[in-house]
């Protein structure tokens, strides 16, 4: 269908047409900026009964009406208000609201995702499979409205000078309807998102991890996760109860670690500093030329939405074994996404998702990490007929350089109190096991594989998971030209053979033959 809705702004009014064939604009609803709930009232009707769309139709060139009747049907009272809303960029030094039309023609999904990779690419050094991620959560910021869970963007570095507001330029000028704040309580984030439903960008957030507003903003980010969710307050001398939205998509960037139950709604992307050899490829960022060189790519993420949103809406595509149900949930509409594109790109999103989150769901949750390392000294042979003695664990443990063990408590080593502190969350308990071979072995406390494979088996992903996801599919869309790339800089390929790219596509192929897990 080559029609399209678009949306203007002039002055304090905005206003939805419908472009049948591409051609005329014909007017369909407006709204003042103040009020984006409330058409303004004309001799437009806001469309939203058959008796109102089948009189407009009337209107309209013969040869036009069919496909403006498929746009219309799509266009409810409540989505054309939603997408009002979404479509209303932030204000930039005073100037009225950018305003961005689709691009007139169709969009090939796979070399436009392919494009923006190289985009990004271009100016910034990014970890294996970071680039994915990001443009899949690009196109996922155009259709969050469609998506059950909105997956938030953890941009983190252990220093300064790692790309961080590099990135955060480039998200803000890709990303739809993108909103920046380098500092903002909780009262005012849940407002903003439940007035604009933007794109938030939150620089500097771990400034504002500790002390008293530090929980209210921790809510909002919880609840906004999922498309129900809402903070309650009491407003005005009445004190009546007032929910505010907080779903929507986000960007968290600071140097540290993150809430934990933050971190596991979000798709972690950490910057290391590019080296000199590096710097030299990359190029720099340019106020309004980036802005310039970025528009094309929006209009094109926008048209592009509009192709997908009813393929990738109210669907389960399939996940690799590797991640918990947590993380399934946050790469869910990318999955979706990658699917509706083809080509590569299903294989391509199950192998970051696989190499981004294919561990225990936090590594900040030492439960789970306990779980992991104590399963790895029974694979590696320390148990006397499958027995561990908890001070066996603990010393074996403590060894692990790479890991919070050895320095588990203000600077100190776990202790077999410890172990049984963190695995009784689980229902796991020490008892008396004999601590070598036959009876003669002194008694001592420790824990046997039995009591613990139930819990191996339900938090940690098997050890065959990761090679895991439906065959390579051909790219849709048109021969429409692709937003343009930077001149001498070839597509970039790698993660086309980084580590595991093979495993996902592996994971694709056994599903699509219908082969046990």
């Amino acid at each position: 269908m080559s029609g399209y809705t678009n949306i203007n702004a002039t002055g304090e009014t905005i206003a939805i047409t419908v472009v049948p064939n591409g051609r005329v604009r014909y007017p369909i609803v407006a709204y003042r900026l103040t009020d984006l709930q409330t058409p303004v009232a004309s001799d437009d009707a806001n469309l939203s009964s058959e008796k109102e769309r089948a009189k407009f139709l009337e209107q309209l060139p013969p040869d036009t009406r069919s496909e403006a009747s498929e746009l219309l049907l799509r266009l409810s009272a409540d989505v054309l208000a939603m997408r009002v809303v979404q479509a209303r960029r932030p204000e930039q030094s005073g100037d009225a609201p950018v305003m961005d039309e689709p691009w007139p023609d169709s969009v090939d999904g796979g070399l436009l995702l392919d494009a923006l990779t190289t985009l990004l690419a271009r100016y910034i050094v990014l970890p294996p499979h970071a680039d994915v991620a990001i443009v899949l959560w690009l196109v996922h910021t155009y259709l969050f409205a469609s998506a059950d869970f909105t997956p938030y963007l953890w941009v983190s570095s252990p220093v300064r000078e790692c790309g961080k507001s590099t990135l955060l330029e480039l998200l803000e000028r890709l990303a739809y309807r993108a909103k920046m704040t380098g500092g903002i309580t909780g009262a005012a984030l849940y407002r903003l998102i439940d007035r604009d439903n933007p794109t938030v960008l939150l620089d500097e957030l771990d400034a504002r991890l500790k002390g008293e507003s530090s929980e209210n903003l921790r809510s909002v980010l919880n609840t906004g996760f999922s498309r129900s969710g809402r903070i309650t307050i009491c407003v005005g001398d009445d004190h009546a109860p007032k929910e505010f939205k907080t779903f929507g998509p986000k960007v968290l960037a600071g140097i540290g670690r993150l809430w934990d139950t933050v971190a596991s709604r979000s798709i972690p992307i950490v910057l290391r500093r590019a080296t000199k050899d590096e710097l030299r490829l990359l190029s720099k960022i340019r106020g309004s030329r980036i802005d310039a060189v970025c528009q094309p790519y929006r209009q094109q993420l926008l048209t592009l939405a509009g192709a997908l949103r009813d393929e990738v809406s109210d669907v389960e595509p399939l996940a690799p074994d590797a991640l918990g149900a947590r993380h399934t949930d946050v790469w869910s509409q990318l999955f979706a996404i990658a699917d509706a594109v083809g080509g590569s790109w299903p294989a391509r999103a199950r192998a970051a998702a696989v190499a981004l989150h294919g561990g225990p769901s936090d590594e900040t949750d030492f439960g789970l990490l306990l779980l992991e390392d104590i399963r790895h000294l029974f694979d590696e042979g320390f148990a006397v007929e499958g027995k561990l003695p908890s001070v066996r664990i603990v010393e074996e443990l403590g060894k692990q350089e790479d890991r919070p063990w050895p320095e588990y408590y203000r600077g100190t080593p776990l202790t077999p109190s410890g172990v049984a502190k963190l695995l009784g969350r689980f229902g796991v308990k020490p008892k008396n096991i004999r601590a070598g071979h036959g009876s003669s072995s002194p008694i001592v406390k420790g824990y046997e594989f039995g009591q613990l494979a139930p819990s191996f088996a339900r938090y940690l992903p098997g050890p065959e998971s990761a090679a895991t996801t439906a065959t390579d599919t051909s790219s849709k869309g048109g021969d429409s030209p692709v937003a343009p790339v930077a001149e001498n800089s070839a597509m970039d390929r790698d993660s086309l053979a980084a580590p595991g790219f093979e495993e996902g596509k592996a994971f694709l192929v056994r599903q699509e033959r219908g082969d046990e897990a």
